[in-house]
């Protein structure tokens, strides 16, 4: 059972289908119970994102809450990898390429999820 010390609340964007099924795949891998999952547009979120003084970050981007600190983009994705088995490898992989690479990718397929919306809607 985690702790409060080692818990983290994921936030995402809850008005993405793709954001959606990301948060249910790691939610199915989460056995132990290591993460809440929030919509950053819900009240929840909303508040959370307030108390914490980070509304300046862009609310389509995954932000993980972690001991009173936030991580955003490529750092959150790869603190949600740690954390869940296998998914650790690529965590260990990820770990080698410079934080402005990984944030690059991360922006290039945040830009474009909202396509793959559109076309799973058809």
């Amino acid at each position: 059972m985690p702790t409060p010390e080692n818990h983290k609340i994921i936030l995402y964007d809850g008005a993405c289908r793709v954001c959606r099924r990301a948060a249910a795949y790691v939610e199915g891998l989460d056995s132990h119970g290591r993460f809440s999952l929030i919509a950053s547009d819900s009240d929840k979120g909303m508040g959370l994102r307030q108390s914490l003084d980070f509304q300046n970050q862009p609310i389509d981007s995954i932000i993980v809450i972690e001991g009173g600190r936030f991580f955003a983009k490529s750092t959150a994705v790869m603190k949600i990898m740690k954390e869940l088995p296998g998914l650790r490898l690529m965590y260990y992989l990820l770990k080698a390429v410079p934080r402005p690479i990984r944030d690059w990718c991360y922006n290039q397929i945040a830009k474009h999820r909202h396509i793959a919306d559109a076309r799973q809607a058809e």
